[in-house]
């Protein structure tokens, strides 16, 4: 049975997925940076506990990542799932939604268009000290965080055969505890290439 979120919630997960939506579909594009060499590019380990994530999930582009324990998966034809596949957002598809009861949310998403992980990124915020870039599990992700007073959000976007996958972490500021914080980055962590 799907979770529904109180309704502050369900507004600022709501709010943070079309802030990023919105972003990317600005004509402003903020200018692109010079590309760093593959050795310029920092890898990033995270620590990984299992015990704090569900089984496997699998995205479009051949990623896999884990949903944090206790979150629920919501199935694609949910109403939930669908109020969450904004209409007008022409060229993404929303890939996965899971929520849990304390105001955090992990939406995955597949950019079918021309739409580049650093434009993602740097669209969500034009503050270069909020983005990142780094290699995980040899993936190459663009990353950008968002403190607001209602929440707190995680991007990461990165390229791949089916195109651009984001995947964000959107967290109630009520839900910011270090229990949610090693499940979000266990779930980070989780994600892999399947091949």
């Amino acid at each position: 049975m799907p979770v529904f979120p109180t309704s502050r919630v369900a507004a600022v997960v709501t709010a943070a997925l079309f802030l990023t939506l919105a972003a990317c579909a600005r004509d402003d594009s903020p200018p692109v940076s010079p590309a760093l060499q593959d050795e310029e590019i920092p890898v990033y380990t995270f620590s990984v506990d299992p015990s704090l994530l569900q089984e496997e999930e699998i995205l479009p582009g051949g990623i896999a990542l884990r949903v944090p324990r206790g979150w629920i998966v919501q199935e694609p034809g949910s109403p939930l799932f669908q109020q969450f596949q904004p209409a007008g957002a022409e060229g993404f598809e929303l890939d996965l939604l899971a929520l849990s009861d304390e105001g955090a949310a992990m939406i995955a998403g597949t950019y079918r268009e021309d739409v580049s992980p650093e434009a993602v990124a740097s669209r969500v915020t034009e503050d270069p000290g909020s983005r990142d870039h780094f290699r995980h599990e040899g993936l190459e992700f663009h990353q950008a965080r968002v403190m607001t007073e209602e929440a707190v959000l995680f991007v990461l976007a990165t390229a791949t055969p089916a195109g651009t996958v984001m995947i964000q972490f959107v967290l109630a500021t009520e839900a910011v505890q270090e229990q949610t914080m090693r499940q979000v980055e266990s779930a980070i962590g989780s994600i892999r290439p399947l091949n």
